[in-house]
């Protein structure tokens, strides 16, 4: 008999059919919560009608939420998937609307920016705990947060499909079966921040792919790009893309895809080559599906990963040609941190 206790439990995040990491790692939390007896609720942070996704209409739906919990019965459990510091300040600004729901944050990302950042340490000082996805970072926080503050990390992985019946689409699966050259796949956005340009190293693998090309090293690559990309310096941006490895029919960039496990179960290689990271859900699941790992020094990476210097093409280029070359059969990694998620709840509750 499972005697373990059920909580009533409201997520707040952007949610599927929206397009990012934090979506899927929610979805599947949401649906391993739901298999195991707990009572679980969803407030999206976008519509799920694109048309409405502007500036105003999503700043008004951000502002109703504290209001939409006061009129829903008491959750044991507020768990807050908000990224920016403006919404963890406003989220927990409100906390005496939730009817003495103990509310939780996940930091889905590097909290370096967050140890200077007022309206941040407000937030997490004013939540019951926070969850930190990347390995160490709950010790760069501890010393600015309460003592009563429950904190941890744990990454944001839960081994669960999100639909049993996703398939690789047509296109993709005819680039895969295209020839027995080994797939390389790499997955981001096209991204300019004031900090990076080219934040997820879309360029980086296209120069490394055009590498590997002209020295003759058979592999082909599939480029998954999130989101939109109609910016003016993005088009600039995926213009020089397309003119680093020119008419190659062994390279293909796509739209993104509902779930990678099916495309990893192909992939020899996938490379994650940001500028700067949090946990990445799409190495775990890499690593998970049995593919070689090759990801840029910005941040923990999981066990099994191998490492680049982030500041060096060269390096890159050396790793992957060392990977393409060592023929290792694939070692799925099974990792789930569902146990993690529920003993800290645990904590939180009995706090």
């Amino acid at each position: 008999m499972d005697n373990k206790r059920k909580y009533k439990i409201l997520l707040i995040s952007p949610l599927l059919p929206g397009i990012g990491g934090i979506s899927i790692s929610v979805e599947k939390m949401r649906k391993r919560l739901v298999m195991d007896g707990h009572e679980v609720s969803t407030i999206n942070l976008r519509f799920k009608d694109k048309k409405y996704n502007n500036k105003l209409f999503l700043f008004v739906r951000f502002a109703l939420i504290p209001f939409m919990v006061l009129f829903k019965s008491r959750y044991d459990l507020i768990h807050c998937h908000a990224t920016g510091g403006y919404r963890k300040y406003y989220l927990s600004f409100f906390k005496f609307l939730y009817k003495n729901a103990s509310l939780i944050f996940t930091i889905h990302g590097d909290v370096s920016y967050m140890l200077d950042d007022n309206k941040s340490l407000y937030a997490l000082n004013n939540a019951d705990g926070v969850i930190c996805v990347q390995k160490g970072d709950s010790n760069k926080l501890r010393p600015y947060l309460r003592h009563s503050v429950i904190l941890s990390d744990i990454p944001a992985f839960f081994a669960c499909s999100i639909d049993d019946t996703d398939t690789i689409p047509p296109k993709i699966q005819s680039f895969i079966s295209l020839n027995s050259d080994p797939l390389i796949v790499v997955c981001g956005k096209i991204a300019i921040s004031s900090t990076f340009y080219d934040l997820y190293g879309m360029l980086d693998a296209a120069i490394l792919f055009s590498r590997l090309r002209n020295k003759g090293i058979a592999a082909k690559m599939l480029m998954i790009v999130i989101g939109d990309a109609s910016k003016k310096e993005q088009i600039v941006l995926v213009d020089k893309i397309k003119d680093e490895v020119g008419e190659d029919k062994n390279f293909m960039m796509s739209e993104s895809v509902k779930a990678m496990e099916p495309i990893f179960d192909n992939t020899q290689l996938y490379l994650r080559p940001t500028k700067t990271d949090g946990d990445s859900l799409s190495v775990r699941e890499a690593l998970m599906s049995g593919c070689q790992v090759l990801a840029s020094d910005v941040s923990c990476r999981p066990s099994g990963t191998i490492l680049y210097n982030s500041h060096s093409i060269d390096d890159m280029e050396q790793k992957a040609i060392g990977i393409l070359n060592s023929h290792i059969e694939k070692n799925h990694q099974v990792v789930d941190f569902y146990n993690n998620l529920i003993d800290f709840y645990d904590q939180v509750i009995e706090r």
